[in-house]
C-alpha cells in the first residue's frame, strides 16, 4: 500500500516476438513510464535483457538505459561468438539502478544498437526483456 516503503510497482515485458536489431542507431527494445509522487521518493529500475546472433560470425552490440533523454547506464560492447547451426545465445541481467528523478512522470528506455560484427543478425528473444520500476520512500 501507499503507507509503506513501496509506493508502486510497474512492469513491462517485450517484445512479444523475436525481433531483429541490426541498426547502428539506438533502438528501444522496451520502455515504461512511472509517475513519482514525491521528490523524496526514489525509483528502483531493474532490467532483464538478452540477445543472440542468428548466423555464424561475431556479434557486437551495445546496450543502455535512459530516463527520457538522459543516459543512466551504458555498456559499450557485448560480444558473442555464433557457431554454425547453434545460434549463440548471450544473456545478461541488465542494470539495477536506484534513480532519484524527482516528482513527475518519467519514461525509462532499454535500448540497443549494433556496433559491428560479421554475423548477419542480432536478435532479441521473444519476451526475453523486462523492465520493472518500483517507487519507494527511503
Amino acid at each position: 500500500g501507499t503507507n509503506g516503503i513501496i509506493k508502486q510497482i510497474v512492469t513491462e515485458d517485450g517484445p512479444g516476438s523475436n525481433t531483429s536489431y541490426n541498426s547502428g542507431s539506438w533502438t528501444t527494445i522496451i520502455s515504461k513510464s512511472i509517475t513519482v509522487s514525491s521528490s523524496n521518493h526514489r525509483v528502483l529500475v531493474q532490467v532483464k535483457g538478452g540477445f543472440y546472433g542468428g548466423d555464424e560470425g561475431t556479434v557486437y552490440n551495445a546496450a543502455r538505459l535512459r530516463r527520457g533523454s538522459t543516459n543512466i547506464w551504458e555498456i559499450g560492447t557485448l560480444w558473442g561468438r555464433v557457431t554454425a547451426g547453434s545460434g549463440f545465445k548471450a544473456c545478461y541481467a541488465g542494470p539495477t539502478i536506484i534513480d532519484n528523478p524527482g516528482t513527475g512522470t518519467y519514461t525509462y528506455y532499454w535500448q540497443t544498437r549494433r556496433t559491428s560484427g560479421s554475423g548477419s543478425d542480432l536478435i532479441v528473444h521473444a519476451n526475453g526483456n523486462n523492465i520493472t520500476l518500483t517507487e519507494f520512500d527511503p
